[in-house]
């Protein structure tokens, strides 16, 4: 059992998606926390339909859209996507190229990179990605 992610863009399980998003959290410059949800922003600012991916603007650090995010279901629309994908392309670079887990194969920048293709594509198309 884990986290799929449409367009390609994730398979695996849910700990190294958490992981995953943790690394970017860091290399965007943010911290972490010793504390269950490990990423030191602010959780009371968002409402549950943040957490499905229902924005009414998209935030000032789009990055949010993801780390936000549910790691079960949801979508992530177009409308966030674009600015989502820039801000991801920018931390690319950041990011390890090791991985463990699920995502040993990949490392940690490849699982970005396949995380934005998916992404693009479903943009491309108009769709939202969509978690379950």
């Amino acid at each position: 059992m884990g986290l799929d992610i449409s367009h390609d863009a994730y398979c695996g399980a849910y700990g190294s998606f958490t992981r995953f998003r943790e690394e970017i959290w860091v290399a965007a410059g943010g911290k972490l926390i010793d504390h269950p949800l490990g990423i030191d922003i602010d959780w009371n600012m968002f409402d549950r339909k943040n957490y499905d991916g229902d924005w009414d603007v998209t935030p000032e650090d789009p990055l949010l859209v993801l780390i936000v995010h549910s790691d079960c279901d949801g979508y992530i629309y177009p409308e966030q996507l674009g600015p989502l994908i820039e801000r991801l392309k920018e931390i690319l670079p950041n990011l390890r190229s090791t991985g463990e887990g699920h995502l040993a194969h990949l490392g940690m920048r490849g699982a970005l990179q396949k995380f934005i293709t998916g992404a693009e594509l479903a943009l491309k198309n108009n769709e939202p990605l969509e978690f379950w």
